[in-house]
């Protein structure tokens, strides 16, 4: 008996030994990110957060992957770099597409920026903000329930008949194409490459990547737009109407972090 206690008791230590060297590094940064800009040291801060993001492990969990977004955009607004805390904001939303103090911080950045609301509360912004309330994983499940539902009311139409079950079958059918549309948005943003127009004026695209190419376009700030090619120093973009240009590296903020 007293052998078995030393080896459980062996067991307990190795296994609190294991968890303790499992924990992941980005932990380590993460809390002295959060010292640092407790400190007010800002460029600290975000060297550290941006660490973070490097990690793998990090990648892998939304909610604090969210959180580390949501962080770098505060450091941004303390900053007082208002473009790219927005930046920061809208990328920490398509891990936590629900937080509050990330869409109360969004509105503020933008409001303080000279920006039209992320939310402006009109009918299309609306529906836009109901099919983008889910990550992409619990939009699939709610499809995936939505299906499961659907085909057990067209089960039970076809054993018990009636106009009831009719009627029922059509409503599921409605639901079912309902609950997929939060499935079909997010999938098609997760598949997209989109940027954010950063820079403190209306940005200018050009049709070359230098300076001096001819100007085809100006997209204002806050804007996204979709990526299409790349050099070491500029972007080739498209605005929502499909029309493409280049714009210098450092006036557009990835949104895909």
């Amino acid at each position: 008996m007293r052998a078995l206690f030393v080896v459980l008791f062996c067991l307990a230590c190795f296994c609190g030994t294991a968890t303790a060297q499992e924990a992941p590094a980005w932990r380590a940064l993460d809390r002295a990110a959060a010292e640092s800009y407790r400190k007010q040291d800002f460029a600290g801060a975000r060297a550290q957060w941006e660490r973070c993001l490097a990690d793998p492990e990090l990648q892998r969990t939304r909610a604090e992957k969210g959180r580390v977004l949501y962080d770098l955009g505060n450091v941004a607004y303390r900053e007082k770099q208002l473009c790219e805390a927005v930046g920061w904001y809208t990328a920490a939303l398509r891990e936590r597409p629900r937080d509050g103090d990330t869409w109360h911080n969004l509105e503020q950045a933008r409001s303080d920026a000279h920006l039209e609301p992320a939310d402006r509360g009109d009918l299309p912004a609306t529906l836009e903000r109901l099919s983008t309330a889910l990550t992409l994983e619990e939009a699939r499940l709610l499809a995936l329930g939505a299906v499961l539902a659907w085909a057990l009311v067209l089960a039970g139409e076809a054993f018990f008949g009636g106009r009831g079950w009719a009627w029922l079958a059509r409503l599921a059918t409605l639901g079912l194409l309902a609950c997929c549309v939060p499935w079909f948005v997010q999938g098609r943003r997760a598949g997209a490459h989109e940027l954010l127009v950063v820079s403190a004026q209306p940005l200018e695209l050009r049709s070359e990547p230098r300076e001096d190419a001819a100007r085809v376009l100006e997209l204002p700030a806050g804007l996204r737009v979709r990526y299409l090619d790349e050099l070491p120093d500029w972007i080739k973009v498209e605005d929502e109407q499909g029309r493409p240009g280049w714009a210098p590296r450092k006036e557009l903020f990835d949104l895909r972090r």
